[in-house]
């Protein structure tokens, strides 16, 4: 019994076949098609034990999940076929199989190359690091072979050595979740930080196009609540040219920033490919790629467009500034699109000369017209033939330039089966299009906009260093200059604390000091906005006296009132007695907003931002209802429009007496409020319609001259904000060598 032990366990050991045992070792190994055929084995194999049979059908589903993952076809559709009949699937192994299957071929690849890429990279660690992959990186980039990746008899380099240090640890974990990424057409996400470029115009340009295309809520809010419904209506052309350029400068530069992005695409496309990647999933993967983020050319098309539509509803365009705006952005998206495998496209350049030579307008430039004709292009060069009876046939170098426009388009679409469309071509129009419309723009262009363009820009560039400083300076002098003609009220003095707690918070956290520095800038405009629009130009002009346009408008005529009519819009500066005050509008900013929350959330804040009513306990002659007492209201926040209704020449021996009402803002308040019937005032406005009975005039200024309440209640509003703000500034800033008297 004892001699025959040993023979009975070698016979259980041998019972497999010995092709089955050399399948099992190559499948360990990592060889699809032996992986394959021992889970045929195993999943046709019938033993007597229901017990065993379904223990080797999940072991069978175990290698077909691993020849899946390296994107054997056979062993994927097997892997389906078990799926369907449940044989061997588990709850264990049924998350693995789906997984599997829903992967595409080009991931499972692109997995499969990660993870022998990490093998011999890492060289028993358990990390690389991201030196390690951009070195890679380059010299595959460089040879964009496989030969010196596959083994062989050469050396390979100490990469622990190479790697210590330098840049983050990436687990193999980390490098498949970065070739599903790939697989998909997004960027590794491990590629992302180090290896993407870090110059000053890169950063710029990148920080450009991280601004958020779609404006918040709030600002949105802010803005409208600031300008009102009809002021934003009547500039809405305006704001909306604009708004298209600023979208085109952006997608701009959300343009150049995928040209980048794709670059580093690209690398990361040659390191599978060396790996074992096949050809065709990478350019799958490119293809992915260029579609996923070919949006921004067609939102600058989109903008484009808009800008050229609104362009003739628009007054005022400033086409120096635009002029030069459209040159750099053409001249820049070129020199970032020129360049081909380290080299330049000559094909691109070409392109770019032949358009600016077809589309030169030669027509318009007197030089080249007079005295460089040798430059104009729109001079027949051969002779004209007769096609027909009455046809004639010229053909010329624009004609010429114009045809060889497609065919260098096709050129470079064409590229790489054709990948070039969203690679080369699309980014190219955008280029040629900033170019057209910085000739098109500069036919009104003028020499002192010119020279103001590059003023602002050479002043830009100067005193970047001081604009921190500006950004304190600016607030408080604006503070100043509220102070000097405001009272002082609770949500003044709320914004001066808030205005030290952003100085302070900026300077001492690091991580919300952008945020502060965002708040800085924006507090900063809102002051400019401020200074700029609480006063008109310091020259007052007097206009005419009251005789004069008398004189005038005077006739009842046609051409009397022909001649009347034309005064609109002039300056006068009258005086008259009062007849009548009254409101004529009212406008509350917050008040629109706030009455459509909840009762609950609705009394809170109109409390908090408003004033109670006069407490009427007790009291007599009490001016608010019982049931409104203690309660609040947003009366403080109201916008007042006021209409003064006066009588012209009452002064003077003359009988003929006029009637003219007097339209005034919110900052004629207090004079509204005082006037009583009978008062004499001084003022200055507008002549809005002088035809009419009771025509109107739409005050500047106004002053009381003979009141019975007071003897002047409202004081001439300055008009010389900007430089009276600032003047001490810059007596401070310059003196002795500049002075501001």
């Amino acid at each position: 019994m004892a001699g025959q032990t040993p023979g009975r366990k070698h016979w259980k050991i041998f019972r497999e076949p010995i092709e089955n045992l050399q399948s099992l070792g190559l499948a360990e190994d990592g060889c699809p098609e032996s992986q394959v055929i021992l889970a045929k084995h195993l999943l046709e194999e019938n033993p007597d034990n229901p017990i065993n049979q379904e223990e080797k059908a999940r072991l069978g589903v175990y290698w077909l999940i691993k020849a899946s993952e390296k994107g054997h076809e056979e062993a994927t559709r097997m892997l389906q076929n078990c799926l369907d009949t449940g044989r061997g699937i588990s709850e264990h192994n049924i998350d693995e199989v789906r997984a599997s299957l829903n992967m595409t071929l080009g991931e499972k690849v692109s997995r499969e190359a990660a993870r022998e890429l990490f093998s011999r990279l890492s060289q028993g660690e358990d990390f690389v690091t991201s030196g390690q992959i951009i070195e890679e990186m380059r010299r595959c980039s460089d040879e964009n072979s496989p030969s010196s990746s596959n083994g062989g008899g050469e050396d390979v380099p100490d990469w622990r050595a190479r790697g210590e240090g330098s840049g983050d640890k990436l687990t193999e974990e980390m490098l498949v979740a970065a070739a599903s990424h790939y697989s998909r057409g997004e960027l590794p996400l491990v590629l992302k930080r180090p290896a993407i470029r870090n110059s000053r115009l890169h950063l710029a340009v990148a920080n450009i196009a991280r601004i958020p295309a779609v404006p918040n809520p709030l600002v949105m809010l802010a803005i409208l609540s600031l300008l009102g419904v009809e002021a934003l209506l009547d500039a809405l052309p305006s704001l909306l040219y604009y708004l298209s350029l600023f979208f085109m400068v952006l997608s701009t530069c959300q343009v150049l920033t995928k040209k980048w992005e794709f670059n580093q695409f690209r690398k990361w496309s040659n390191l599978l490919v060396a790996w074992g990647c096949p050809e065709t999933s990478s350019i799958d993967a490119q293809w992915a790629h260029c579609v996923q983020n070919a949006k921004p050319c067609f939102v600058f098309i989109a903008a484009l467009l808009v800008n050229l539509l609104l362009s003739s509803s628009v007054h005022d365009i400033p086409y120096s500034e635009i002029t030069i705006l459209s040159t750099f952005m053409s001249l820049l998206t070129l020199y970032n699109l020129a360049w081909r495998k380290k080299k330049f496209d000559f094909v691109v350049l070409s392109s770019f000369v032949v358009h600016l030579l077809a589309r030169y307008p030669y027509e318009i430039d007197t030089v080249v017209s007079q005295y460089w004709r040798y430059l104009d292009v729109h001079t027949p060069t051969v002779a004209s033939y007769i096609v027909g009876n009455s046809v004639e046939f010229c053909l010329n170098f624009r004609l010429l330039f114009y045809l060889a426009m497609p065919v260098l388009f096709v050129a470079m679409a064409s590229r790489e089966r054709w990948l070039g469309t969203f690679t080369t071509l699309l980014p190219h129009l955008v280029s040629l299009s900033w170019w057209q419309m910085a000739v098109v723009a500069s036919n009104g262009v003028t020499q002192y906009g010119l020279i103001r363009t590059f003023l602002a820009l050479i002043g830009l560039v100067i005193f970047i260093p001081l604009a921190s400083v500006l950004t304190v300076i600016i607030p408080i002098a604006t503070l100043a200059r509220f102070i000097s003609t405001h009272q002082i009220s609770t949500p003044f003095a709320l914004a001066c604390a808030s205005l030290i707690t952003v100085i302070y918070m900026g300077t001492k956290h690091r991580r919300t000091g952008p945020l502060f520095s965002w708040v800085q800038v924006l507090l900063t405009i809102l002051s400019i906005w401020f200074l700029l629009h609480c006063g008109e130009t310091e020259k007052v002009e007097t206009g005419f006296d009251w005789r004069e346009f008398q004189n005038i408008c005077h006739g009842k005529k046609i051409a009397d009132q022909e001649n009347c009519i034309s005064l609109a819009g002039s300056r006068v500066s009258w005086e008259g007695r009062v007849l009548s005050t009254q409101v004529t509008s009212v406008h509350n900013p917050i008040a629109p907003f706030i009455y459509h929350l909840p009762q609950g959330i609705q009394e809170v804040i109109v409390c908090m931002w408003g004033e109670r009513f006069e407490d009427c306990t007790g009291k007599e002659h009490c001016r608010v209802p019982s049931s409104l007492s203690n309660r609040c209201h947003l009366s403080n926040w109201n916008k007042y429009e006021y209409e003064i209704e006066v009588e012209l020449g009452s002064d003077g021996w003359s009988l003929d007496k006029t009637v003219c009402i007097l339209r005034g803002g919110h900052q004629f308040r207090n004079l509204s409020a005082l006037l009583q019937r009978g008062d004499k005032v001084w003022f200055l406005g507008r002549i809005m319609d002088p035809v009419e009975h009771g025509f109107k005039v739409d005050l500047i200024q106004a002053d009381c001259l003979s009141c019975e309440a007071i003897d002047q209640s409202s004081r001439p509003v300055s008009t010389s904000t900007i430089s009276l703000s600032l003047k001490p500034l810059f007596n401070f800033l310059f003196n002795p060598m500049a002075i501001l008297k």
